[in-house]
């Protein structure tokens, strides 16, 4: 479902009354669907997931992300030849050159990157004269 905006929400609301039973259930991330008719798809202008979320791919290298596997420029590099410490400790070079433009809308790190972007913004209070 990568790069689709279909708007599944009525859809989806009828498959979970058909199909939801003791032994089959129909599941989705409805919250991110709704987020489609969201005018700003990515109001973050930095990936901060990539610090919860890296994986290891069968081939021993560390990703920044399940979205990114497979990617040279999103390895820290390989199990083989150096500790998980060691790579994470050089994590940051990588990090900084991911190009947003390239991942995929409403990723698994788009939680994140929404709710560490609002803590970052400073804002004032509500009760700020």
């Amino acid at each position: 479902m990568h790069w689709d905006y279909t708007d599944i929400t009525e859809i989806y609301e009828t498959l979970k009354e058909y199909y939801n039973t003791d032994t089959f259930s129909v599941l989705c991330s409805i919250q991110k669907y709704k987020r489609f008719h969201d005018i700003i798809k990515r109001p973050y202008d930095a990936c901060y997931g990539v610090n919860f979320i890296p994986i290891i791919a069968v081939d021993y290298n560390v990703y920044v992300c399940c979205h990114h596997r497979g990617n040279p420029k999103c390895s820290l590099g390989s199990l083989k030849e150096k500790t998980f410490k060691e790579l994470w400790s050089n994590r940051q070079t990588v990090f900084d050159n991911i190009d947003l433009s390239k991942c995929i809308p409403f990723c698994r790190s788009d939680e994140f990157n929404r709710l560490l972007y609002e803590i970052k913004k400073p804002k004032n209070h509500i009760n700020f004269l």
